[in-house]
């Protein structure tokens, strides 16, 4: 997901419907320089999976928990594994694999590709975006709250914490839309592009951004989607 993501170019409607408004170019340059970090995997960062539950995981219902801690690239930090992250249907499923697999947690390769034809469109995706979330998309926003890997995609970090990892602003903000998935990162770009508020979070410290982006650039190029649909309800 993070190596199709790493070699778009900025027009890419996988990009342009998650991220946007003022300083496009520095969030295309965070956004680009994140990808090929996870790309590049224990080059840039450490991490382990622990699967438990915590306070909190059950006071976030979050499916994964990642420690966001200053670290350098050969520090592992833990990303807990609540148990939501099993039943969430955000993450029940993984992605598309050569072979075909009849039950959960795989979809058959032609039902994430299936295509519906809109207007003079024929190759819009068949499912509106909230439908392609997946276990790996998950994953990839947790990974972009490791300080060693936001380093590396030269996000600045807080002044009071020194931590460089991408936030959750879409969630405190409560933006319209599921909260962490396609949807709300959508509705989350169109609520940064009309705000007068200067503390309001641009997309490229939003983990979610990230994450849906990198999930609709992988079907468009898998599936050669022109585009994956909107959340229209």
């Amino acid at each position: 997901m993070a190596d199709a993501a790493s070699t778009l170019a900025s027009d890419n409607a996988g990009f342009t419907h998650y991220f946007g408004g003022k300083n496009t170019d520095v969030q295309f340059t965070h956004f680009k320089q994140m990808m090929a970090a996870i790309a590049s995997t224990e080059e840039h960062f450490s991490f382990q999976f622990e699967c438990r539950d915590t306070p909190t995981c059950s006071s976030v219902r979050s499916a994964m928990v990642a420690d966001a801690n200053v670290a350098d690239a050969t520090t592992r930090r833990t990303i807990q594994v609540c148990p939501r992250f099993w039943t969430a249907t955000s993450s029940l499923y993984l992605l598309p694999r050569e072979e075909s697999y009849a039950v959960t947690p795989y979809r058959e390769h032609e039902t994430w590709c299936e295509k519906t034809k809109r207007g003079n469109d024929a190759d819009l995706s068949g499912r509106e975006n909230q439908w392609y979330a997946t276990a790996g998309h998950t994953v990839l926003h947790e990974l972009t709250h490791l300080d060693a890997l936001a380093r590396q995609a030269g996000l600045v970090p807080d002044p009071k914490t020194n931590m460089h990892g991408t936030e959750d602003p879409q969630d405190s903000n409560k933006i319209k839309g599921e909260t962490c998935e396609l949807a709300g990162a959508r509705n989350f770009l169109e609520k940064y592009k009309e705000t007068k508020d200067p503390d309001f979070s641009s997309p490229d410290y939003n983990a979610e951004s990230y994450a849906a982006a990198a999930t609709e650039i992988y079907f468009m190029k898998e599936c050669k989607f022109s585009q994956v649909r909107p959340q229209t309800t």
